[in-house]
């Protein structure tokens, strides 16, 4: 099960970050293939772009695509979003709940409208204070 969990993260291009790591600090605790990274990958949506290319092109295949950008936004915002600390957190469907960790990470969501201006907003104060430091 490491090494499966050690390629899930390698192939996740955030290669043996602590993001990955149940406990935050060592590759034992590492269990990658328990997490949905909703932060950044289902906002990649290539379906909604092949839709919107096969209809400014005018190719009737734009209504064979579902979909899926509204409903992937749904689920984001029910298993990611932390109303409580107005922020987004991977999600652990093993354990059924939000991993702790603060990920930066977030301007996916935005260029691909995936959270509301109200997170957006409430996002950049968390950025702000937690991330944006004098000297750096």
């Amino acid at each position: 099960m490491l090494f499966r969990n050690l390629r899930a993260a390698a192939e996740s291009g955030w290669d043996f970050s602590s993001r990955w790591f149940k406990d935050g600090k060592s590759f034992g605790s590492i269990h990658t293939t328990d997490i949905i990274p909703w932060i950044e990958l289902p906002s990649f949506s290539p379906e909604q772009v092949l839709a919107e290319a096969y209809q400014i092109s005018g190719n009737e295949r734009s209504r064979e695509l579902p979909p899926t950008g509204e409903s992937k936004k749904i689920v984001l915002i029910k298993y990611c979003w932390n109303e409580e600390r107005k922020f987004f957190f991977d999600f652990d469907f093993v354990e059924q709940k939000q991993k702790n960790n603060i990920r930066w990470l977030l301007h996916f969501l935005f260029f691909f409208e995936m959270a509301s201006p109200a997170q957006a907003l409430a996002v950049e104060t968390v950025v702000r204070r937690d991330f944006l430091k004098a000297g750096w």
